[in-house]
């Protein structure tokens, strides 16, 4: 059984809960939700993005643009809380100024 429902914030948990009420054992990927109490193993979104940023700001980048998926899945909140953290250490800039280096787009072709 496979689903990411658990990194939507937005989405019903229910499907969790009836796995673990038929005994089925399943892991959390990519994406921690406090709803479901299961194992979970995800990267570290935020140490990624620090490591990211401080190698641009390295190479002299100034102007450094994150682009993500939706902000209602648990990863991207992950991406944005380290991007702001560094850009705002690194280059200090003010959240409103990170902000708009933000670009969401779906998890599509089109949205890249």
């Amino acid at each position: 059984f496979v689903s990411g429902l658990h990194a939507d914030t937005s989405a019903d948990m229910q499907r969790y809960e009836q796995l673990r009420g038929q005994g089925v054992p399943f892991v959390l990927v990519n994406g921690f939700s406090a709803k479901v109490q299961a194992p979970f193993i995800s990267p570290d979104d935020r140490a990624a993005m620090r490591l990211a940023v401080t190698h641009l700001v390295a190479l002299g980048h100034t102007r450094i643009g994150l682009a993500v998926g939706p902000k209602r899945f648990v990863p991207v909140l992950r991406k944005i809380e380290g991007f702001h953290a560094t850009m705002q250490e690194q280059l200090g800039l003010g959240p409103d100024e990170v902000e708009e280096l933000i670009q969401h787009s779906l998890y599509t072709l089109e949205g890249g």
